[in-house]
């Protein structure tokens, strides 16, 4: 019940988060002042996710950030991710990322992250679960989506992004099995 997150990696190379249980990010108690206003000491904060991939960036131009820290080679693999606020895990702007063999009730999104892995993960929507199972980012690296099991969330697979693979999925209980969304030369197969 972290106000904001339950791990946030900021600056790191070469690192593994294996076999955790990480929940309920972001659940703090919804404190209210005299005026009936949100105190933030305890009721959260965005992005209120299980694990934040977060390096500092920065730039006023979207297209070229600069990038004040740096998360490199980082590996989570066989974690439970359950009840977290909004979603298991957001890489935000990692490079080399590896998200493996993990169990989720919320989804995965990859934002700026740069050859972002998302590798033979079992993903099931908790009641509610409006978004994706897993989003790739917008960034110009090459993405993996492989492998997953994906039930109960409104769109299973959003790919953006420059390049990728997205391939032998299950996607279950869906409106949206896959969606390409602002993408070019992504390869779908065998899912």
């Amino acid at each position: 019940r972290s106000r904001r997150n339950n791990i946030s990696i900021t600056d790191a190379d070469d690192s593994l988060i294996e076999n955790c249980t990480i929940t309920d990010a972001g659940l703090g108690e919804k404190v209210k002042d005299s005026n009936g206003d949100t105190v933030y000491s305890s009721s959260g904060v965005l992005p209120r996710t299980g694990i934040d991939v977060e390096p500092f960036i920065g730039g006023e131009d979207p297209n070229n950030l600069v990038y004040y820290a740096r998360v490199q080679r980082l590996t989570i693999r066989g974690c439970t991710l359950t009840g977290n606020s909004n979603t298991s895990i957001i890489e935000y702007a990692g490079e080399d990322t590896i998200i493996e063999s993990n169990f989720s009730d919320a989804g995965f999104n990859a934002n700026h992250g740069w050859r972002t892995k998302f590798l033979n993960n079992t993903l099931v929507s908790a009641e509610n679960r409006a978004g994706a199972g897993i989003e790739t980012g917008y960034s110009e690296g090459f993405y993996e989506v492989k492998g997953n099991t994906i039930s109960g969330f409104r769109v299973g697979i959003i790919a953006n992004g420059e390049a990728g693979i997205v391939s032998n999925n299950t996607i279950n209980d869906f409106n949206v099995g896959i969606q390409p969304s602002n993408s070019s030369s992504f390869t779908f197969e065998s899912n």
